[in-house]
């Protein structure tokens, strides 16, 4: 299979000790004619030090399609999780979405790192620029983040014990040794309930989507993770790490009832189960989501 646009990655050797390095983060730049003869340095200060816990990782670039509302929602849940930053991709961007972003980069919660592109970019595109963005979240984060949070929008890795509210609680419940170097949460998805007087009607997709598909995949199927993207030798890919230490001891897979990759997918996903059951261990995010989302409102209105 041909793809128009694809991620490639240079690796080098170097002998000298890490102390002494001056790196910066790259990518090809096109000049007029059309061929690649420079390079555009990105990130020009080579970061040295923890300063985060956990940063999240977009998955996918942010443009015109994304709804505000669904955006907010992920980006507030996320930080009720824990997460101190947020590293999104963008494109194309609709005046509203363009008015959150900016909020949150103000606070200094999102990172946006512009994309530029030819123009009549396809959705199916956007995806194959999906493992780019995923590589680059990895080594700028290498030495910055402890935990480097993979997900799409529609995605969120919840700390599922009823005790649990933060990745760290998570972690700590989790059934791992201490030195693992990345976390799996098995595939969960959700819907609006069947019948629609069972719904909250809050118009918050984790909390009005409380029916989950009974069928769990095994990971990592269509799962998520958070790892360490200083101690990963291997690519983070979509759904896992690729290469030797996906059959490490360093991997965990986190049990159902410790935590999980909620999916609220937008468009229908077949199942080859028909059953639903009810899962509501997100309402004990309610009042703490619903209060964040509204100061997000109030402080743009203002």
């Amino acid at each position: 299979m041909y793809f128009r646009f694809s991620n490639v990655q240079f690796i080098c050797n170097i002998t000298m000790s890490p102390s002494r390095l001056n790196g910066a983060i790259v990518s090809l730049k096109r000049d007029s004619e059309g061929s690649y003869k420079a390079f555009m340095k990105l990130n020009q200060n080579f970061r040295r030090g923890i300063e985060y816990n956990y940063t999240v990782c977009l998955e996918q670039p942010v443009y015109g399609n994304i709804s505000p509302s669904l955006f907010v929602q992920w980006a507030e849940a996320n930080r009720i999780f824990g997460a101190q930053k947020i590293l999104v991709h963008t494109l194309e961007l609709s005046t509203t979405l363009r008015q959150y972003l900016g909020y949150y980069t103000t606070k200094g919660f999102i990172e946006t790192l512009p994309w530029t592109f030819p123009p009549g970019l396809t959705d199916e595109t956007h995806c194959h620029l999906q493992q780019t963005m995923i590589s680059d979240c990895q080594y700028r984060l290498r030495g910055w983040s402890r935990f480097v949070v993979m997900a799409d929008v529609d995605e969120l890795i919840v700390p599922r014990h009823p005790d649990d509210k933060t990745w760290t609680d998570m972690i700590k419940r989790a059934p791992c040794p201490a030195d693992v170097t990345y976390y799996g949460g098995r595939h969960l998805l959700y819907r609006l309930p069947p019948n629609s007087s069972e719904s909250n009607d809050t118009g918050l997709t984790i909390l009005d989507r409380l029916h989950r598909n009974e069928l769990i995949y095994v990971y990592p199927i269509r799962g998520k993770y958070m790892g360490d993207p200083g101690k990963i030798v291997g690519d983070m890919v979509t759904h896992s790490v690729s290469g030797p230490i996906i059959h490490s001891d360093k991997m965990c897979i986190m049990p159902v009832t410790v935590g999980g990759n909620h999916h609220y997918r937008r468009t229908p996903l077949k199942m080859k189960s028909n059953t639903w059951i009810l899962d509501n261990i997100t309402l004990k995010y309610s009042d703490l989501l619903k209060r964040r989302i509204a100061e997000v409102e109030q402080n743009l209105r203002y």
